[in-house]
């Protein structure tokens, strides 16, 4: 099966992700699709900031994107960058410049990781997967050669998010509404692309394990349950094959805690 290479590109060599582990995630859930890590494009090739000397115009960074004849061998290009982003024009309505991630609706996408964008991804949720989430949107956008984003907001994929605090419920939900899976399906892109897109989404939506188990240790059912496990044990001697009274109903309840606010906890 030929698959559709990807290039993930570092846009000035200070990315708070490690790229080729998110190629890895990618990989293993879009079996149709192959995601490198490339070579970086430096920060003095970008340059310093054009528009209002606080924001990176995308054009420019798209362009560069296109026009490296190192990555000229792939099909689609996203770049990663921990720059603020613009457009050189924002709409005059517009009460935000900073943007999350643009593209040409073509190739080339671009994805900040600037701190000006990430403080509205959910708190439970990695860089890991906010990148991937909006991995996800760059890359359909692309296959279907236009512009998915629609400015109602229903917390789909392809939200507009004039409202920047509506990212983080639209992450948590990680969902494509129907209007724009009709949209998908009419500009050719397969069935299975979706569904594997959807899985990437339903992985982003849920807390990270990590942030799953710290909240689970630190939730007072938890250290209740540990704590007199381990009042008990302490306090007269359990004989060995009563032992399992104790252990058995302290870890049932901590792996509940943990399934809780790893998939339902907001």
């Amino acid at each position: 099966m030929i698959k559709t290479r990807v290039a993930l590109v570092d846009m000035g060599e200070r990315l708070p992700i490690d790229l080729k582990k998110l190629s890895r995630k990618l990989n293993s859930k879009l079996n149709g699709f192959e995601f490198s890590p490339t070579q970086s494009i430096t920060a003095a090739k970008i340059g310093d900031p054009t528009v209002a000397n606080e924001w990176h115009d995308v054009e420019i960074l798209l362009d560069m994107l296109r026009t490296d004849s190192r990555l000229q061998g792939y099909d689609l290009i996203i770049g990663f960058t921990h720059y603020k982003i613009t457009e050189k024009v924002s709409p005059p309505d517009s009460n935000h410049k900073d943007y999350f991630c643009l593209s040409d609706f073509h190739k080339v996408s671009v994805i900040s990781l600037n701190d000006s964008v990430l403080k509205y991804k959910p708190p439970g949720r990695n860089l890991y997967q906010y990148a991937a989430f909006l991995s996800i949107c760059e890359l359909l956008i692309n296959l279907t050669k236009k512009d998915m984003v629609h400015s109602a907001t229903n917390f789909c994929l392809f939200d507009d998010c004039e409202d920047r605090f509506s990212f983080r419920q639209g992450m948590e939900k990680g969902e494509i509404c129907t209007g724009c899976l009709s949209k998908l399906e009419q500009a050719g892109v397969s069935r299975t692309v979706v569904i594997q897109a959807q899985k990437v989404l339903k992985w982003c939506k849920y807390n990270s394990l990590q942030h799953s188990i710290i909240q689970t240790l630190c939730n007072p059912i938890s250290a209740l349950a540990v704590g007199t496990a381990v009042g008990w044990t302490a306090k007269s001697y359990v004989p060995k094959e009563q032992s399992l009274f104790i252990f058995i109903p302290t870890i049932t309840i901590i792996f509940i805690m943990l399934i809780y606010t790893r998939y339902f906890s907001k």
